[in-house]
């Protein structure tokens, strides 16, 4: 191909990818530490957070109507894991952007709006931030919404449920409007993979020797989101059906597997890869819930699949010939007001977010050297100390050995610690409001305006 057909890196897109990976796996700890990398939760729109104020018709571009539907993306991902690939014939041309929440407006009327988070923190917290920002949603929405549809991928479906109960606790507005939630994926009862990691854990940590069981810190150090998997939010033993989801809403469950064909071993031991059949349809559903499996569909497909799409199709289809679903009332649809100009600020921030996260792996990983070295050290030197005419010499040495040591180590460290303590300094001349009202921690620094 010539070099000027081939198309440019998008690195930005890249670059929010790679930030929400970091997010999925180290996200609570980057929200401890202020790190400028920690996704804050938000509505996306083209990649751009909706503003929750009068301005959100104005400034959104998009298609308003009285039904909306919210999907919630899975650990490590973006909005973007929703886009459904063109097919061959039409991957030629510049493609459209299509997923299920269009596909839903284009056949329903739904105005679709994407949640993006913060994989990391606790699926408990980000469900009460959700459900937080529903209620912001509908204060500022110039319609009535008369109907609010929930899909959630993956952790999405448990942030979805999560959300429902802190909603019940508060009384919040939103929650009489929901009629259905779909959970694609969702690992209710716990994900193997994350199970066992949890068990190669705690193997690690009750080896005999320090110089490996220290290992099983880091192992520990991914993320509470993560953690959060292992049990899922319908542990053992199960309980009552239908428990922990609003009882006003229609719930429906997708699950997938790796191989076509039906009852492998392989579907039985990993399900789709990453949740089992068992875990995405779980004991404590509702009665009245709906199940739909597809077999040979692995976990990522699902959140892009027409064969998953065609089902929720019908669902919505079933329901609205049935009379549950309200009829499309009114809608506004304004040109957006142009973007602001990009902010420079943008780069620098992200750029110090990023090398406070690599100053930080530093420290932490000198800080295993070190532990590590004195672990093997201390070894040889126990068996000396038990050999009267060696062990005056082998102390001096040790001694030796341990001031080299504490020079080094404690130089390595202190030039970390003076790299984040820049990088915070360069990180703290953003903090603050922007210009036009809004909270600069709430623009993707990884989007060009």
């Amino acid at each position: 191909m010539a070099d000027s057909e081939t198309k440019p890196l998008d690195w930005r897109r890249w670059g929010g990818l790679g930030q929400a990976a970091l997010n999925g796996v180290f996200g609570d700890y980057l929200a401890r530490r202020g790190n400028p990398l920690a996704i804050e939760m938000d509505f996306y729109h083209q990649r751009r957070p909706l503003p929750l104020d009068e301005t959100l018709a104005l400034r959104s571009g998009l298609v308003l109507s009285n039904k909306i539907v919210v999907l919630l993306h899975g650990l490590t991902n973006l909005e973007s894991i929703w886009d459904i690939k063109p097919r061959q014939a039409e991957a030629v041309m510049e493609p459209k952007p299509d997923n299920y929440g269009l596909r839903l407006q284009r056949d329903f009327g739904y105005t679709p709006l994407f949640l993006r988070y913060n994989s990391g923190l606790p699926v408990r917290e980000n469900g009460l931030r959700f459900s937080q920002l529903m209620t912001r949603l509908f204060a500022a929405y110039p319609l009535e919404i008369d109907e609010v549809i929930l899909i959630g991928f993956s952790m999405g479906g448990l942030v979805m449920r999560s959300a429902q109960k802190s909603a019940d606790l508060s009384d919040a507005p939103w929650l009489p409007k929901l009629k259905r939630c779909f959970y694609i994926g969702s690992p209710h009862e716990g994900s193997p993979f994350e199970q066992m990691g949890h068990r190669f854990s705690a193997f690690v940590r009750e080896f005999p020797r320090d110089y490996i069981n220290q290992w099983a810190d880091w192992i520990d150090g991914r993320s509470e989101g993560i953690r959060d998997l292992r049990q899922g939010l319908d542990p053992a033993p199960p309980v009552a059906p239908g428990r922990g989801f609003y009882p006003g809403a229609r719930h429906c469950f997708i699950s997938g597997s790796v191989s076509p064909n039906n009852g492998s071993l392989i579907n039985k031991l990993v399900g789709d890869s990453l949740v089992t059949q068992a875990s995405a349809h779980p004991r404590a559903a509702p009665a009245d819930s709906r199940f739909a499996h597809f077999e040979g569909v692995p976990h990522i497909p699902l959140a892009h699949s027409n064969r998953v799409y065609r089902q929720i199709q019908q669902w919505c289809e079933e329901d609205a010939l049935a009379g549950g679903s309200p009829p499309l009332r009114q809608t506004i649809s304004l040109t957006p007001v142009a973007a602001p100009e990009a902010a420079m600020w943008r780069d620098g921030r992200l750029a110090a977010g990023v090398v406070d996260l690599l100053a930080d792996g530093y420290l932490q990983t000198v800080g295993a050297v070190e532990s590590m070295h004195r672990a093997i050290a201390r070894d040889p030197q126990e068996v000396l100390a038990r050999i009267p005419l060696v062990w005056p010499v082998a102390r001096v040495v040790d001694e030796s050995h341990k001031g080299v040591a504490g020079v080094v180590y404690g130089s390595l460290k202190l030039g970390g610690k003076l790299v984040q303590g820049g990088t915070r300094f360069v990180a703290g001349r953003w903090a603050g409001k922007r210009s036009d009202g809004r909270h600069r921690e709430d623009d993707d620094p990884t989007v060009d305006n």
